[in-house]
């Protein structure tokens, strides 16, 4: 695994770009789309009692009791009206007042369990983004402060042709090696 992350996964191509990279960040975001959906998730962000019009208005003040909504106006602060009414256009549902969750490079939204997601390549909504890339760094983390690398950890498995000749030290024929393989049924060393 060591060796896949630093020779494949993390290097650099010969353009310096780094696509192995982005292709498997893309995969798990696909994914962690797929796994929102699977989980009925979806994000009420217009009320009953609100209407999405009032967000794309620049005079719109910062209050709101919808979580989201204040999250969105606290984002984007009093000042910045027109980014707020881009990110409303973009990322908010206009008919159904729910949070876009994803779109799909043809253009489609996805917005909950109901949208004909197959996997595809996404394009994550902003907010949604950077909790993927936070979410995956805390775990990460915490993984490696609970268990530590994988590369830490020895071989658990019991008979193996190596922790049987560790086991033997005097094994040093090849002919030895052979049987004690074949006596395992590992693959000769």
């Amino acid at each position: 695994m060591l060796k896949y992350n630093a020779e494949y996964l993390y290097a650099a191509d010969e353009n310096e770009s780094y696509s192995n990279l982005k292709k498997f960040l893309d995969d798990q975001k696909s994914v962690f789309v797929a796994n929102l959906l699977n989980s009925n998730t979806s994000f009420q962000v217009i009320d009953y009692n609100d209407k999405y019009t009032n967000y794309l208005d620049a005079k719109v003040k910062g209050n709101s009791r919808n979580v989201i909504v204040k999250t969105i106006l606290d984002y984007y602060g009093k000042n910045n009206a027109e980014a707020r009414k881009k990110f409303f256009e973009n990322w908010v549902d206009a008919k159904t007042g729910k949070l876009i969750i994803a779109k799909t490079v043809d253009g489609k939204n996805i917005i909950g369990v109901g949208d004909n997601y197959n996997g595809e390549a996404v394009e994550l909504n902003p907010f949604l983004d950077k909790f993927f890339y936070v979410e995956g760094l805390l775990s990460n983390n915490l993984r490696m402060s609970l268990t530590g690398s994988e590369i830490n950890h020895p071989d658990k498995a019991k008979k193996t042709l190596y922790n049987e000749i560790k086991k033997n030290k005097n094994i040093k024929s090849e002919a030895s090696r052979k049987e004690l393989a074949k006596e395992l049924g590992v693959p000769a060393i």
